[in-house]
């Protein structure tokens, strides 16, 4: 889903990628938003709310450093790269965290209550 939101919002804006005179990736296609970041910011949100809840308070704070660290050097990546502007990572990171989070609280919403939860005589 995040991977066909991101081709629908290069083709809207359709913002042409930066010209670096030396960059070391000539990438094709769009630049806004980096679908890099975008897919690094939904895997990262997908590993913590998967690991969340097995994890102590110690776990969860490594888990949380830890997929941050990478979302931020790939973005950092895809600019020094010359591949992306700064606005197209931070916009990559935002609309794969909420493509992310949307998903996982559409999945609880729809997620049947537990028997011992319900109140008595339904």
């Amino acid at each position: 889903m995040a991977w066909g939101l991101n081709l629908v919002v290069k083709e809207a804006v359709q913002r042409a990628r930066p010209v670096v005179a030396d960059s070391v990736v000539h990438a094709p296609g769009f630049s806004f938003p980096s679908g890099h970041a975008m897919n690094t910011a939904v895997a990262g949100f997908v590993v913590t709310a998967l690991l969340w809840p097995l994890l102590g308070r110690g776990g969860r704070v490594g888990v949380l450093a830890g997929v941050s660290a990478v979302v931020v050097i790939t973005g950092v990546d895809r600019v020094m790269l010359g591949a992306h502007y700064p606005s197209d990572v931070v916009a990559g990171i935002l609309l794969g965290g909420a493509t992310a989070g949307g998903s996982l609280l559409g999945y609880l919403g729809w997620n049947p209550a537990h028997p011992a939860d319900l109140p008595e005589g339904t």
